[in-house]
């Protein structure tokens, strides 16, 4: 089982995010580590990268986190092996989902 450091909740192990509060969650008790907010995650590494620049030109910092699978094209394989996804400093997550579906116009994120 993980837990979320933020809200407390628990999920079972093969989920990585809260999908409350969006903090990464944890095996027993939390580390003392930066806090990550997902904002955006793709199957299209295209619009991944396009979004961590738009990040990135207005001063948001991201990490990409590739997807493992992306070397295995052109075989069927799950898209949660090939997503691609982005994370920002906890206190630019609400200023990067902003812009983000500003710029999409829709949601944050398609995870």
């Amino acid at each position: 089982m993980r837990h979320c450091p933020d809200c407390g909740r628990t999920f079972p192990s093969r989920h990585d995010i809260c999908p409350e509060c969006w903090e990464r969650l944890a095996h027993g008790k939390a580390r003392n580590e930066p806090r990550l907010r997902l904002v955006y995650a793709s199957c299209a590494l295209y619009e991944a990268e396009m979004i961590e620049t738009l990040l990135e030109n207005e001063g948001i910092p991201c990490l990409k986190v590739p997807g493992s699978g992306a070397s295995l094209w052109p075989l069927a394989i799950s898209s949660a092996l090939t997503t691609t996804r982005l994370y920002v400093h906890r206190e630019n997550g609400r200023a990067a989902r902003a812009l983000i579906a500003e710029v999409t116009g829709g949601e944050a994120t398609d995870a």
